[in-house]
C-alpha cells in the first residue's frame, strides 16, 4: 500500500534533518479536486481505467508535487516533478509535446511515434526523461505498466516496475539523480551517456544507507550489481563496489 502524503512527508522530513543537505525545495498545486466538474469526471471514468487498490491514494495527490535538493559536499542530488497520476490518465491528448518537429530529424520509427501519442508522463526528470503510463485508443491503461521515454534518444524503454513500487523507490531513494535507469528493460548501449548515469547513481548508492539506514534499497543494490558487471575496470564502479561490500551490502 502507497500513502502518498505520509511518505512524501517522510522524505522530506529525512533530508531536512540533515545539516549536509540543504537547497530543499518542495512545491505543491493542489487546486484540482476543489473543481467539482473535475471531480464529477474523475468518479465517472474509474469503471474505464481501474486502480491498483494498494494505490488507490495516488489519486488523492496534489495535482503537481516538485521536490529538488542538493547535497553541500558531495555531487548528489534529487529531483522529481509528478502530475497526479489519475489526472494525467483522464486527459485526452498526450501531454508528451513539442517532440513533433524532431521525430524526421532523429528518424524516429512508427513504433515510438505512437507510443507518443499514446502516453500519459505523470513524472518529469529534466535533462532525463519522462515516466509515463500509455492510453490505449479504447479508453483503457495498464495502470502498473510504467515506460520510461529518454530524452537522449526520444526512445520508450519499460521499467521493470509497477505503480505502486515506482513511487515507493522514488520516495526511499528521495527522486536520486537517474534512479529510473537501474530499471531499466533493456540492452545497455555502454556509450558515454549510460557511463555518465552510472557515474552519479555510483555517488548515491552508497551514501543513502549510510545517512538514512532505516529503508530497504535491497531492490536497487540488486538492479545495480547488474549493470555494474557490464563496466569491467571502471573506477567509480571498482570503488563503489569496495564501499558496498565495506558496508555488508555486497
Amino acid at each position: 500500500m502507497i500513502h502518498f502524503h505520509q511518505e512524501a512527508a517522510t522524505a522530506l522530513e529525512e533530508l531536512n534533518s540533515k545539516t549536509d543537505i540543504s537547497n530543499v525545495k518542495i512545491k505543491y498545486t493542489d487546486d484540482w479536486f476543489y473543481d467539482e466538474r473535475k471531480l464529477k469526471m474523475f468518479r465517472d471514468n474509474e469503471i474505464k481505467h481501474p486502480f491498483p487498490e494498494s494505490c488507490f491514494e495516488l489519486c488523492l495527490q496534489p495535482v503537481k508535487t516538485k521536490l529538488d535538493w542538493r547535497h553541500n559536499d558531495l555531487i548528489i542530488g534529487g529531483h522529481y516533478d509528478m502530475m497526479n497520476v489519475r489526472m494525467a490518465i483522464l486527459l485526452s491528448t498526450s501531454n508528451l509535446r513539442g517532440y513533433d518537429e524532431v521525430f524526421d530529424e532523429r528518424e524516429v520509427s512508427p513504433e515510438t511515434r505512437e507510443l507518443f501519442r499514446k502516453a500519459r508522463h505523470f513524472d518529469y526528470i529534466e535533462g532525463f526523461g519522462y515516466s509515463c503510463i500509455i492510453k490505449e485508443d479504447d479508453e483503457s491503461a495498464d495502470m502498473n505498466s510504467i515506460w520510461f521515454m529518454e530524452e537522449d534518444d526520444l526512445e520508450f524503454r519499460k521499467l521493470d516496475l509497477d505503480l505502486e513500487t515506482y513511487y515507493k523507490t522514488m520516495f526511499t531513494l528521495k527522486g536520486a539523480s537517474y534512479w529510473q535507469f537501474l530499471f531499466f528493460e533493456r540492452v545497455l548501449k555502454e556509450d558515454y551517456i549510460d557511463r555518465y548515469y552510472m557515474e552519479h547513481i555510483c555517488r548515491w548508492i552508497t551514501y543513502f544507507p549510510e545517512t538514512f539506514p532505516d529503508h530497504d534499497y535491497s531492490a536497487a543494490f540488486n538492479r545495480y550489481k547488474l549493470i555494474a558487471a557490464k563496466y569491467p575496470n571502471e573506477k567509480d564502479i571498482d570503488k563503489t563496489n569496495e564501499r558496498l561490500m565495506k558496508l555488508g551490502l555486497w
